[in-house]
């Protein structure tokens, strides 16, 4: 079985739309993309990087993360006018030597921070959602995406994952308490199918285990519906909290550290587009 640990999803409450376009597959004849630093601004350029990747929505500072330590690959990430994301992978080989984990993130991920960066991140008007929060009162959280490509290929799922750490003490890095994940979409990754859950209307496969990464263990808990969907408005976020609290799996003491939106690609160059992405409620 695929063990997962933080390495890449791990962070996003977005209060904005989005459209993430990934594509996993090598440009031929072509240069590779130059890595830029920096918050990315408004216009059709992209900015590349081979790590974390700062995008400023106008409303905060978000992060795209590419971290699969894959030879060669790059995130390029564009955003055409305020609240709207394209984002792109190239040039990952295939078959990828280590798991990928593209992601559009918000909250913490080893020791960054989304709502730093930026300066819209930081003035009084700013839609950033602050972390950590405990568990107990992180807000009434929805989130919804809509794909524009649901690929056939590759060895993939497509997800939200929410950490926890034990303190609220920052930065964070790696997460010592909980991790909730929700897939939508799974193609081809082993699934336990422990049982079964039924949570905002809707019936999920329920699998859970505790991992250990980086010399910490926390206890993993991964919801997949049960009907897969390419399209999914207004889930609600905290009934996941809830179920998992109720079995000992999350204290609603913990604290909140990050939500992340992606994928988990394990091989394969599964070309995803979203066409949409939004994400609210964190207080």
């Amino acid at each position: 079985m695929n063990v997962r640990y933080k390495h890449g999803l791990s962070a996003v409450l977005l209060a904005v739309a989005a459209v993430v376009a990934v594509a996993t597959a090598a440009v031929a004849g072509t240069s590779p993309p130059v890595p830029q630093a920096g918050v990315t601004h408004y216009g059709t350029t992209p900015v590349c990087g081979t790590n974390w990747v700062p995008v400023d929505l106008g409303s905060g500072n978000y992060l795209n993360v590419y971290n699969g330590n894959a030879p060669g690959g790059y995130t390029c990430i564009k955003v055409p006018y305020p609240g709207h994301i394209e984002w792109k992978i190239t040039s990952v080989r295939d078959p990828v030597s280590e798991w990928l984990y593209p992601n559009v993130s918000a909250g913490w991920e080893w020791g960054r921070y989304t709502c730093n960066g930026a300066p819209s991140a930081r003035v009084s008007t700013s839609k950033c959602m602050r972390f950590p929060v405990r568990a107990g009162s992180m807000g009434r959280t929805y989130t919804s995406m809509r794909m524009g490509n649901f690929p056939q290929t590759g060895r993939y799922n497509v997800a939200w994952d929410i950490w926890f750490s034990r303190t609220a003490r920052t930065p964070v890095y790696q997460n010592d308490a909980a991790e909730i994940m929700i897939w939508t979409i799974n193609r081809g990754i082993t699934f336990l199918h422990q049982q079964l859950a039924w949570i905002d209307g809707r019936e999920w496969w329920v699998e859970h285990w505790t991992t250990r990464h980086n010399g910490v263990s926390w206890r993993l808990t991964a919801f997949l519906l049960v009907h897969q969907a390419t399209s999914v408005t207004a889930l609600y976020l905290n009934p996941f909290v809830s179920w998992a609290a109720a079995r000992g799996r999350v204290s609603l003491g913990n604290y909140l550290t990050a939500i992340d939106f992606g994928s988990e690609i394990s091989s394969g160059d599964p070309q995803e587009s979203f066409t949409y992405y939004s994400l609210t409620g964190v207080r």
